[in-house]
């Protein structure tokens, strides 16, 4: 993935939306100035930087893009980054208090063998924790119009080599790598305002992105023009459910 000017302002836009699983996390974990947090697949660091927020600690994140790396290491010169594969983490077992992952588990192909290096990694009664999986197949799109956008986008996902469904999954997935005491949740959805222009921006060049290689790109102004409307006057429901998840690594 190469690094481009507005992703680093997108992924910030992501870690906005879990604020609250990050908040459980962070209680659940007992996060306190002194623990270690990894996240895998850090990108450019926006989740650690809301976590920081949140509960101040120790933070590493570890990516398999330089370019990422190099963005956020600018960013935030207080963390530590490290590129490495999340399959074979650069640390010794029972070394952090707590890891993450955030909008990554659909986009391996080896859900429980990343998550048992991560639980690796993890000292005993730490936590690992998904904090944001979509769920495309029970998403929801309003007016219906819409309904052949999120088909569309699903099936995009799918050719890129992700799992649209990932977020049902994460419990079972956590299961399965050793967690215990597992938790979840599906984040809520409340929108008092319309979307701002910006945000409109932004969500429409993800669905231009995932429609470019489908029959509905030839239709797309059309779809963006009455997609924009609707955002503007708050009545267009776009509802991608997002799980959260975390468990314990066993104790001794």
């Amino acid at each position: 993935m190469r690094f481009e000017a507005d992703m680093h302002e997108r992924f910030i836009e992501q870690a906005g939306w879990t604020f609250q699983a990050q908040t459980l996390f962070a209680q659940a974990g007992g996060l306190t100035p002194g623990s270690s947090v990894l996240e895998a697949g850090c990108g450019t660091g926006a989740l650690m930087s809301s976590l920081a927020g949140i509960s101040p600690a120790l933070y590493t994140g570890v990516d398999v893009q330089p370019g990422l790396l190099h963005h956020a290491a600018g960013v935030f010169p207080g963390f530590t980054f490290a590129c490495a594969d999340g399959f074979c983490l650069p640390f010794a077992n029972n070394q952090f208090d707590a890891v993450v992952c955030h909008y990554f588990l659909l986009w391996v192909d080896n859900v429980p063998a990343i998550l048992r290096e991560m639980l690796r990694v993890t000292r005993p009664g730490g936590f690992v924790g998904a904090l944001a999986e979509p769920d495309y197949g029970s998403r929801i799109d309003y007016p219906v119009d819409f309904e052949s956008c999120g088909r569309a986008q699903r099936d995009s996902l799918i050719r890129q080599g992700a799992d649209p469904d990932m977020g049902r999954k994460v419990p079972a997935a956590l299961a399965e790598a050793g967690c215990v005491d597992i938790a979840y949740g599906i984040l809520g959805a409340y929108l008092p305002v319309p979307l701002t222009e910006e945000q409109i921006r932004s969500e429409q060049s993800i669905l231009r992105n995932d429609l470019s290689d489908s029959e509905m790109n030839r239709s797309m102004e059309n779809i963006l023009l009455y997609d924009a409307e609707a955002r503007r006057r708050n009545t267009r429901v776009h509802f991608i459910p997002t799980f959260f998840g975390w468990g314990k690594k066993p104790a001794r």
